[in-house]
């Protein structure tokens, strides 16, 4: 995507939040997600599971 701007920083920094901003409003009335990368971890055997105050607490 490119788009004409100043040239001091200011302006391209005000320049690249109004483009942003304005891309962002368009997807979201269209219903549309950016998708976020998810893992999904699997293990051949349970894990075991602690609490955190209770392992600071043995040592």
């Amino acid at each position: 995507m490119t788009w004409w701007t100043g040239s001091a920083p200011v302006e391209q920094r005000r320049s690249r939040d109004e483009v942003v901003t304005a891309v962002k409003r368009a997807l979201d009335e269209a219903g549309l997600e950016i998708p976020f990368p998810y893992r999904t971890l699997t293990f051949k055997e349970p894990l075991p599971l602690s609490r955190a105050e209770e392992d600071a607490g043995e040592g």
